[in-house]
């Protein structure tokens, strides 16, 4: 199942082109209680609604044109965003890191935006911004120290994410700015609005027996840059949950972006960053196209 929010925060399930209402799906299938408001509410009582969700109705409801909608990010505002750095051996080594481990930043929840909306670059930023596609895990139920042998059934389901950064420093090797480099470059840099596309749904974990399986590309103006293969993935989606969740105590909403693969734009030689009117795409087959126009926006 395909689950995301259309504007003004409206829960839909997505078939094909076509989107309809949660509220809708729910009258149809008999659902006796009061229908969620958001995504965020349907995964917190799944247990309930999944039944109901999953009949085969939808596709006989009036709906939606998908591609008239505003979509806002699947889950909807609010959402812990943890996203892994350096989790491709490809990407790391391309970043002068492949010596390092795998890490994590909070990508903040006001950098978040849906898929078609302007990735808007800011005034004094403008040459050095960077794409980074990557596929990210969603929580269905609290989760805190949660073992790898069990982290997947934690996960409500999977969706796509850009990590949009700002390069505000070019890659140095002494210490001192490498400590700069990951206090501004890797979590100043990354905060922007519109900074953190997210979508276009979510694809319910069920649809996805092993994430590991799981492929995507991004594009820049229809030029595929990167292509990775979740199996690739230094750590894997098991062993990221248990690992983060030894920390953060994850809700339902909440997610792990899971790290980008080799074919940055600051990684290119010359480096290529995005410009205005580029268009960004990060495509997985099972779950659809992320897509966001570049624009700069004026002092």
């Amino acid at each position: 199942m395909k689950l995301a929010t259309r504007h003004p925060g409206v829960p839909i399930v997505v078939t094909g082109d076509r989107a309809v209402d949660v509220a809708d799906v729910l009258e149809a299938t008999g659902f006796p209680g009061e229908p969620p408001r958001s995504v965020r509410d349907i995964l917190r009582r799944w247990p309930a609604l999944a039944g109901y969700l999953q009949q085969d109705s939808a596709s006989d409801l009036p709906g939606h044109d998908l591609r008239e909608l505003r979509l806002l990010p699947p889950v909807g505002p609010g959402q812990l965003i943890v996203c892994c750095g350096f989790n491709y051996g490809g990407h790391a080594a391309e970043m002068g890191s492949a010596a390092v481990r795998p890490t994590w930043f909070i990508k903040n929840a006001n950098a978040a935006t849906g898929s078609g909306e302007p990735i808007t670059i800011p005034p004094d930023n403008t040459d050095v911004i960077d794409y980074e596609g990557e596929v990210a895990v969603v929580f269905g139920r609290d989760c805190h120290r949660v073992s790898a042998a069990a982290a997947l059934d934690y996960v409500a389901g999977y969706t796509l994410v850009n990590d949009v950064s700002a390069r505000l420093l070019a890659p140095r090797r002494d210490t001192a700015d490498a400590i700069a480099r990951s206090v501004i470059d890797t979590h100043m840099g990354k905060q922007y609005p519109s900074f953190c596309p997210i979508g276009p749904v979510l694809l319910t974990a069920d649809e996805v027996p092993d994430p590991g399986k799981l492929t995507f590309t991004t594009s820049v103006n229809g030029t595929v840059v990167q292509e990775a293969h979740l199996g690739d993935m230094r750590l894997s989606v098991p062993e990221l949950i248990e690992w983060l969740s030894s920390v953060f105590a994850f809700q339902p909403g909440d997610m792990i972006s899971t790290g980008s693969p080799a074919g940055s734009g600051v990684s290119q030689d010359p480096p290529r960053f995005l410009r205005d009117a580029d268009t960004v795409t990060i495509a997985a087959p099972e779950i659809g196209e992320l897509s966001n126009e570049v624009k700069v926006v004026s002092a």
